[in-house]
């Protein structure tokens, strides 16, 4: 897909789910609500590289992981799924 075709996606949908990418920056200035998946990145350990939509957590949730992203518990995801009231 293109970067095109990928931004209607996002402006559709009605939560992002995904981790700090150019994706999730592209749902933040799209302002489309969004669970972001956070862990350790080299020596940044807990932290919020959002500004606007995304920056005080009212249209998104940040679950900052104690570890690598890839071992965030699939549980952990759908438990803020199911409480996520953007849906």
């Amino acid at each position: 897909m293109s970067l095109i075709e990928i931004a209607y996606i996002i402006k559709k949908a009605k939560l992002f789910i995904g981790i700090d990418s150019a994706f999730a920056h592209i749902a933040n200035a799209m302002q489309i609500p969004g669970i972001i998946l956070s862990g350790h990145y080299r020596a940044f350990q807990n932290y919020n590289p959002y500004t606007g939509f995304y920056n005080d957590n009212s249209q998104s949730t940040i679950i900052h992981y104690n570890g690598l992203v890839q071992d965030i518990p699939l549980d952990t995801v759908f438990k803020m799924i199911s409480k996520n009231k953007f849906l």
